[in-house]
């Protein structure tokens, strides 16, 4: 075995932040004028002579699926333009030149190569088969970005818009279905002979198809190569653990699906990218940038490296505006949450919250975040790996995260008794979504397109890294099988990774190349649908966390202080022990919609507590309601009559402090139910000598009716409506008013005929009148 190193300057920082390693280099070739390879992005092109180490070009994604010729003089690779634009090109390492074989178009594919000297591309729908200066065309009904060429010239194979296999046979003018219609698949390659044909499953699993038709499953391989004599196949495969790669070794799969031959055992290398040149095996390995060789004629001499410049980096695709997006808070595995925790293996429960996040189940729950400097404030990272109450269900389950510390939360409840797998579709049911989880099958395309068309947040679990990775996709990009998506490690695009923002970041699926990182492999996914309760103006709820409800989960409350009942208003309710001061408190701001007089009412469950202290904050100032909220069982505890004006800038406050301690405080919905209006007619007049109210007019009336009283003095005035019993039915006046004479509308549509005494108060006298209603 004899080692290339190819390049020596990695980052430390980057170092330092993978938790799993990844490839720098891949794709290796040899050819007579030196060794062509790509990075890990497939960015660039390179090629590696005896002296040195040249990039030939630098497009995004020309690196992705890129073919090399069969005499090793050329190299077919799709050239993406700024405007995203694709041809099928070839590079000739001979003259050094770039020559397109189509012009740009929207939908191009990749080259592929014959023996017998044909040269095969898609332009949108359509199979060019070139030869020379002739061009042969197939219409195929489908785009496919690879169309693999057998030696012979004659099959051409590809995959439909169902990630299944097809093969176009040029003599009879025909297609014909290789797979099975089960499962998705991708990245269809003949053998050397061209009698059989190799494709793998999204889910890295490994299929050969006999030219008789029999169809041998190999089991699981990533990258899988031909070897030189076509009897079998070269694959990666890998061991992990909560997202964390712990070894790859090399493998030979037999093509009839005999037992496979491990090829390495290293532990300390992790080999991967295998590529198989006349007869020699080349590979390199994730962990360090080294190509490794076998059964090689060549002779390298590792002295006559050339590193590559540390500024070249590899070309990155800008994304256009997408077909569907649709907005989702953002939350990072790593930098949004806590900095006691390590959470390199978090993207499970971190794109959960995102997705909880979105439809506004659970309340911000802020924790400040010190990295990247000068740090900020996450609103969701807190609920990743710290205990919290929500449903009645306590998240204390604890898993040890990368650096073993405990850590509760969704990490704890995926990983301590499963992973994210089996446990995601139960954690987004504990929070009121119901979801289904799909493992990679036949059209999963279609089913991923619908879920992100109809505006439904898809997680999804693919092979963003080398141990797997979860995403929540929430878009769809201009460019035909591009999603996009909320990437909890950040932008894989970018050059770093993790890197800070993975907000609306555009990822190329399986098989295809629009100039963005793959990904690569697609394991599973979960589907959600959640219906928000349908609440009137009137009422906010203790679960509307968008909608005008507030709690204070700051320290020293946190979400694990507050205790909450699958039961009261719609179904759900918060409580606290009462304490001395204030630790948890909520706020319920309605949106009114007019000014005016409003009743306002609080659901009661149960409680025991008898002196809750609810604070309103309406348009003339604060006033203290202390009730008693014990004897109220299942109903609504009045708090008074209070004007409000149009807008949110009123709500009402109630806080856990209180002088009886420990009694079971409960915070449910709050009811704003319209009284009358503030609309006082002020006359103004000389200042009156005292105060007045007069009889209202017209009376008897049905259902309106005109009160009119004066005031001596500014101040606060208050007009109220008894019924003979002596409850208040109504609040016309609550303000400070200046000094004059006013007239107020009553309307009393909503009352029972009868008598009623109307009653004025200010500057601390009382006087009043009665009035009839005849309906």
């Amino acid at each position: 075995m004899r080692q290339l190193i190819i390049l020596a300057f990695v980052p430390l920082l980057l170092l330092a932040q993978l938790p799993q390693p990844e490839a720098a280099y891949r794709s290796f070739t040899r050819t007579p004028y030196g060794t062509v390879f790509t990075d890990a992005a497939g960015g660039s092109l390179y090629l590696q002579t005896e002296r040195s180490v040249l990039e030939l070009v630098s497009s995004p994604g020309c690196g992705q699926y890129h073919t090399v010729s069969p005499d090793g003089r050329f190299i077919g690779f799709k050239s993406i333009g700024p405007d995203g634009l694709q041809a099928p090109a070839l590079y000739d390492l001979a003259t050094r030149n770039v020559t397109l074989l189509h012009g740009p178009v929207r939908q191009a594919g990749q080259v592929s190569f014959s023996r017998e000297g044909s040269i095969v591309y898609s332009i949108g729908t359509a199979l060019h088969i070139r030869r020379g200066s002739s061009v042969e065309t197939a219409d195929i009904g489908t785009y496919a970005n690879i169309a693999a060429v057998s030696g012979d010239g004659r099959f051409i194979a590809y995959n439909d818009g169902n990630d299944q296999i097809w093969t176009y046979d040029r003599l009879n003018r025909s297609s014909a279905m290789v797979s099975n219609g089960r499962s998705s698949y991708h990245q269809p390659q003949w053998s050397p002979a061209g009698n059989a044909l190799c494709y793998s499953g999204m889910d890295a699993s490994v299929y050969v198809a006999a030219a008789d038709g029999r169809v041998s499953y190999l089991g699981n391989g990533y990258d899988p190569v031909w070897s030189a004599d076509g009897a079998s196949l070269i694959v990666e495969r890998r061991e992990s653990e909560r997202h964390t790669l712990l070894n790859s070794d090399l493998y030979r799969l037999p093509a009839d699906g005999s037992p496979a031959e491990r090829l390495t055992d290293t532990p300390d290398l992790f080999e991967t990218s295998p590529s198989v040149t006349n007869g020699e095996l080349l590979y390199t390995t994730h962990d360090a940038p080294v190509l490794h060789s076998r059964a090689g004629a060549s002779v390298i001499d590792a002295s006559a490296v050339t590193r590559l410049p540390e500024e070249r980096t590899s070309a990155v695709m800008k994304a256009a505006s997408p077909a569907v997006y649709f907005e989702m808070p953002y939350t990072h595995q790593v930098y949004d949450t806590p900095d006691w925790y390590n959470g390199h293996s978090a993207c499970g429960p971190t794109s959960s919250i995102m997705v909880i996040a979105h439809f506004g189940i659970l309340p911000a729950w802020n924790v400040w975040c010190s990295w990247p400097s000068p740090g900020h404030t996450s609103a969701y990272g807190n609920y990743v790996c710290d205990k919290y109450r929500f449903r009645q269900i306590d998240y204390v389950s604890v898993a040890q995260d990368p650096n073993d510390k405990d850590s509760w939360g969704g990490y704890g409840f995926m990983w301590s008794g499963g992973s994210p797998y089996s446990r995601m579709v139960n954690y987004y049911g504990q929070h009121g979504i119901s979801a289904t989880r799909a493992d990679s099958s036949a059209s999963f395309f279609s089913l991923v397109t619908n879920e992100v068309t109809n505006g439904h947040p898809y997680t999804l679990c693919n092979g963003l890294t080398t141990a797997g990775h979860i995403i929540v996709l929430n878009g769809i990009g201009a460019e035909a099988h591009t999603f996009i998506s909320n990437d909890p490690y950040g932008n894989k695009n970018s050059g770093s990774y993790p890197s800070p923002n993975g907000k609306g970041v555009s990822y190329d699926w399986p098989g295809y190349n629009n100039g963005f990182r793959n990904l690569n492999r697609i394991y599973w996914g979960v589907s959600v649908r959640y219906t928000a309760p349908a609440l009137g103006d009137t009422i906010v709820d203790d679960l509307q966390f968008t909608k005008g409800f507030m709690m204070n989960n700051a320290p020293p409350a946190g979400m694990f202080g507050w205790k909450d009942m699958n039961q009261g208003f719609n179904g759900h309710m918060w409580y606290v022990k009462t304490k001395k001061g204030d630790t948890c408190f909520a706020q319920w701001r309605p949106a009114i919609a007019a000014d005016g007089n409003y009743a306002v009412s609080a659901y009661i469950p149960f409680s025991n507590a008898k002196a809750a202290r609810y604070k309103v904050y309406h348009k003339n100032g604060m006033e203290l309601v202390v009730k008693d909220q014990s004897p109220v069982k299942n109903g609504w505890l009045p708090l008074g009559t209070f004007p409000f004006a149009k807008g949110s800038a009123g709500y009402v406050r109630l806080g856990d402090g209180s002088d009886s301690t420990g009694q079971e405080l409960v915070f449910d919905a709050l009811q704003f139910a319209f009284s009358s209006p503030l609309s006082v007619t002020h006359r103004p007049e000389a200042a009156p000598s005292h105060l007045a109210l007069e009889q209202n007019f017209p009376n008897p009336f049905n259902p309106s009716t005109t009160i009119t009283f004066t005031v001596p003095v500014s101040g606060p005035v208050t007009l109220t409506v008894h019924d003979l019993l002596g409850r208040t039915v109504a609040v016309p006046v609550r303000s400070h008013l200046d000094a004059g004479r006013y007239d107020v509308p009553f309307d009393g549509a909503e009352l029972s005929s009868g008598v009623y005494l109307y009653r004025l108060t200010a500057g601390g006298t009382t006087t009043a009148r009665r009035m009839l209603l005849a309906k």
